[in-house]
């Protein structure tokens, strides 16, 4: 979240999403000088499913991350949702691009098991 004043950077690239943490995803509300209300909250905060949502009080939301805990004990991101980037996607470039991001993905685990 970028407006010009102040700046909020949460880790989302595919090389560094996951490091996200504790301070990361902080729950937070914070009054912008220039009116604007940043809001960021766990809407769903259960011992195997948690939601965390951020953005602006009167907008829509910049972020949206969802994880759930897997009989592996571990926690995993099963759906993630961010309106800092967009994706126009033409449809002749769908199977390659499938390809290229099971690739990315098969990588993401080797390197993280």
């Amino acid at each position: 979240m970028d407006d010009g004043e102040t700046e909020k950077k949460f880790p989302f690239t595919k090389e560094k999403w996951p490091l996200l943490d504790a301070e990361t995803l902080k729950e937070e509300r914070v009054e912008q000088e220039e009116g604007g209300v940043y809001v960021s909250k766990f809407i769903v905060n259960e011992p195997k499913r948690k939601v965390f949502e951020a953005g602006y009080e009167e907008s829509e939301n910049d972020l949206r991350v969802e994880f759930e805990l897997m009989a592996d004990g571990k926690w995993y991101v099963v759906d993630c949702y961010t309106a800092w980037y967009g994706h126009d996607l033409p449809v002749e470039e769908l199977e390659a691009t499938v390809r290229e991001v099971k690739e990315e993905n098969e990588a993401f685990k080797e390197l993280h098991p």
